[in-house]
Parts: C-alpha cells; sequence; structure tokens
C-alpha cells in the first residue's frame, strides 16, 4: 500500500516527503537550505531533485554530512523562516543560495518563480530583498554567480518551461524578448504572448504538456477544445502582422537549437555566443 502511494507522487511530492521524513526522524532542530529549502517554498525545479536533503550547521559545531542529509557551514550568515512548519532558509536566501551553485536555468526558473505574484497575490520575495541580501554576501564565494541570476530574474515568468527558455536565450546570445505582452484587435483582447521581439514582429511560446493537462491551466476544458482555443487565439494574432515560433522543452534546455530555431524566425541577437555550463 505505501509503494503504491509512493509510486502515485510526482517528483516534487517525493523530494518534498524525504525532507519532512527527515525533518521528523532528526534529533535536533534543522535548518533546510538550497534545493530542500526550495521544496519547502514549492519553487518548481527545472531539472531533477537531488537524491539528498541538504541543511544548514553553524561553521564550527555540527554534525557530518551522509548520504541522505548534507549540512552546509553558515548557518549565522542566512536568514531563517519556516514554512509547512519546518525551518529553512528565507526565499531570498534560498534563491541566492541556489543562484550561486545551481546550474544557470535551474537558477533562474527558481528565482522567477520566487518573485512571481503566485503566492496569495505576493511574490515570496522581491528584487529589493535579493539586492539586500546580495549586499551582505558580497565577496563571498558565489555571490557573483547570485548577482548574475538576480539581475536577470523576471517575476512575470509565467512557468519553469517560459524560465528555462529564457535563460537558455541568454545562454545562445538571443536578445531577451519582452515579456506577457497583450494584444488587442477590434473584438477586444486577444491574448497574451510569453514572448515578443517588437522589431521583429515575432512572438515566442513555450507549449510544454502543462499547458493541455493541469487543472490551472485548462480550467476544465478538454486537450481538443484547448488545442482550437489556442488556435483561434494564435490566429486573430498573427492577424495583427505577427509571426508565430513555438517550442517545448527540448529547445527550452538546447542553446545551439534555440539559436537556430529564433535566428531561422527573424529574432535578434546580442552579438556574439554565450554558452555557460553553470
Amino acid at each position: 500500500m505505501l509503494r503504491t502511494r509512493w509510486d502515485a507522487l510526482s517528483p516534487d511530492a517525493r523530494y518534498l516527503a524525504k525532507v519532512h521524513a527527515v525533518a521528523s526522524l532528526s534529533r535536533e532542530p534543522l535548518v533546510f537550505s538550497h534545493w530542500s529549502a526550495a521544496a519547502l517554498w514549492r519553487l518548481p525545479i527545472v531539472g531533477q531533485w537531488p537524491a539528498t536533503v541538504h541543511c544548514l550547521q553553524h561553521d564550527a559545531t555540527g554534525g557530518r554530512s551522509s548520504s541522505t542529509l548534507i549540512r552546509h557551514a553558515g548557518l549565522g550568515r542566512f536568514a531563517v523562516a519556516s514554512t509547512d512548519g519546518t525551518l529553512c532558509t528565507s526565499a531570498a536566501d534560498t534563491v541566492l543560495s541556489l543562484a550561486s551553485t545551481a546550474r544557470f536555468t535551474t537558477a533562474v526558473a527558481f528565482a522567477d518563480a520566487a518573485l512571481h505574484a503566485s503566492h496569495d497575490d505576493r511574490p515570496l520575495c522581491t528584487h529589493r530583498q535579493l539586492e539586500d541580501r546580495l549586499a551582505e554576501l558580497y565577496g563571498r564565494k558565489g555571490s557573483r554567480r547570485a548577482a548574475e541570476v538576480s539581475a536577470f530574474a523576471d517575476g512575470r515568468s509565467g512557468s519553469p518551461g517560459e524560465s528555462a527558455s529564457r535563460a537558455t536565450m541568454c545562454l545562445c546570445g538571443v536578445e531577451i524578448p519582452d515579456l506577457q505582452v497583450a494584444f488587442r484587435d477590434r473584438k477586444g483582447l486577444a491574448g497574451i504572448v510569453d514572448f515578443y521581439w517588437r522589431s521583429a514582429r515575432l512572438v515566442g511560446e513555450f507549449d510544454g504538456k502543462a499547458k493541455y493537462l493541469r487543472d490551472e491551466y485548462t480550467n476544465g476544458l478538454g486537450t481538443g477544445e484547448i488545442v482550437l482555443k489556442e488556435k483561434g487565439r494564435e490566429d486573430r494574432i498573427r492577424a495583427l502582422g505577427t509571426s508565430f515560433r513555438r517550442w517545448g522543452w527540448r529547445a527550452a534546455l538546447s542553446p545551439i537549437e534555440m539559436r537556430r530555431m529564433l535566428t531561422a524566425a527573424g529574432a535578434p541577437l546580442r552579438g556574439q555566443r554565450v554558452f555557460f555550463t553553470a
């Protein structure tokens, strides 16, 4: 029975359950950090959750890491909050710790989600909070990478796929487009698009499975109805003199494919390609 329930959980839910299990079995209060804090804040991941749970300890105290639990030094340098009744780094510190350690696309997705106003119409953190914490962390290991992610992050991003796509555009040298641009015709609002390059009159849309399967996006409509609605929306926006390019996760995570696809569609470039691995 337990195995059946575990198998039915999503990867997000499995990792969160692992964090809660470690918290409940610990003989001491733990302050979770990095990916584990992100899971507690319900931040969506691009990629896979780690096999290990992460927490903080004071520089000169505490136990050792194990195959299950990774202990990071520096507890006194982080702001601590509580979510799900569990102690963890604040949302801002969680974003910055991941920005200094995770891959760029993953870090941007975490940061965008934390800045997005979807939690009771309020973001988990603000750019000002990130900047304030960065000022305190200036000069520490990873602070430069964290500052780059913070500067690039944008709370207007509507999904992890959109965040990953924009990060990949940055990595491959494509000019960063406007986000969430509204198009109107004589009938009213034709639609709001993920990306828009004004100079090229080019619309870009990330199409993940969630758009057609998850309740928060489908609003009770069947897949066929969603496809027809999307086609009608696209036709209205095309009639305003735009062209469209759609892509999924493969292009969103591939700088080479993203650059090839968007340059063929007429998207402007920033200049020399910049491929990062971090």
